[in-house]
């Protein structure tokens, strides 16, 4: 990052990132992409983390990350810009980083810290207290301290429509219901959702993850943003080249004959799993195309958001553990949809 970047971050909510990664900071927290795993017992209580940090009575946004992950910095500046905004009143936020202590934190953020609190979380006991199992992940807590939302950082729109929804909750439900599409909900989903191929065989999208992980996108044929989307698809394969990444388009709502015309023009080079109803769109929560989701090797969603191809080679980078900028694509996607 350079000077010029890291200035432009600062003016949302004082957030800096570091100029230069320090070569031991780097060392550390990218040694994996996944929560440690020490014996059983190291297992925080939630509540009493949320305590410790004020955070009852309070709608949180709680970000778990390691410091020099692209994808971790980026929900980071974003919880800095929701503060620095002012919108959400009664929001309160927090950085939970897979460091060693809090002199790793103030060393990498130098002299102009967060405007929010960042905790060290050295051998993953709140992380795994939380239910995260993988990096990052976002979590938010209703006033009452129950977690309602777990997976990847949400969209603006959402947050704000979830914030909204929590404030105005008067009465305790009898069950806290989940808001969006959880991280665990997308692996359950990923082991039930068999659809036909473009030969007409059945697959189920699970079998696509390699221990590197998949990225699926979920695409029609009409939209042109996610036919702009499917035509980049061959270079995102040479940017996951070699790193045992797997890549799915998921096409729904269309007629299998308008299906298998597209794709015999497109070919994408990739497998295309199609559904002709609207029953994969709406268990995945696909509310526009195209709908870029990556996962680990082990089935965990860690990104869900527009085809923007550089946030997939981030989040494909801290799954794997790699440096930044270690995945580069020829191609940069769309944010429309």
């Amino acid at each position: 990052m350079t000077d010029t970047a890291a200035r432009t971050n600062l003016r949302y909510g004082r957030m800096a990132a570091a100029v230069t990664l320090a070569a031991a900071a780097l060392a550390l927290t990218m040694a994996t992409g996944c929560p440690p795993t020490p014996p059983p017992e190291t297992v925080a209580d939630p509540a009493a983390f949320m305590k410790e940090h004020g955070l009852p009575g309070k709608v949180a946004l709680i970000q778990f990350g390691r410091i020099g992950g692209r994808l971790s910095q980026q929900g980071l500046e974003a919880m800095a810009q929701i503060m620095a905004s002012g919108g959400l009143t009664d929001l309160a936020c927090l950085g939970v980083e897979m460091v060693a202590d809090a002199k790793t934190l103030e060393e990498y953020f130098g002299p102009i810290p967060p405007m929010f609190p960042v905790v060290p979380d050295p051998d993953g006991s709140v992380a795994r207290g939380f239910g995260v199992r993988a990096y990052p992940t976002t979590v938010l807590v209703d006033p009452r301290g129950q977690v309602r939302y777990t997976g990847p950082f949400p969209s603006e729109s959402q947050l704000y429509d979830w914030y909204d929804a929590l404030v105005a909750e008067k009465a305790e439900p009898v069950e806290d219901p989940p808001i969006g599409l959880w991280s665990d909900e997308a692996t359950r989903l990923l082991a039930n959702t068999r659809l036909p191929n473009r030969k007409g065989e059945t697959a189920l999208l699970g079998d696509f993850v390699r221990p590197g992980g998949m990225l699926a996108v979920f695409v029609d044929t009409q939209c042109p943003f996610a036919g702009e989307a499917v035509g980049e698809v061959t270079k995102v394969i040479e940017g996951l080249a070699g790193h045992n990444v797997a890549t799915v388009l998921v096409n729904v709502g269309d007629p299998a004959d308008a299906v298998r015309a597209f794709y015999a023009r497109k070919a994408p080079g990739v497998p295309v799993l199609y559904d002709t109803t609207t029953a994969t769109e709406k268990a995945w929560h696909v509310d526009e195309v195209p709908k870029a989701c990556y996962f680990t090797g082990d089935g965990v969603m860690v990104y869900r958001g527009k085809a923007l191809w550089d946030n997939v080679a981030a989040a494909a980078e801290e799954s794997l553990g790699l440096a930044p900028n270690a995945i580069r694509f020829e191609v940069k996607g769309t944010e429309f949809g």
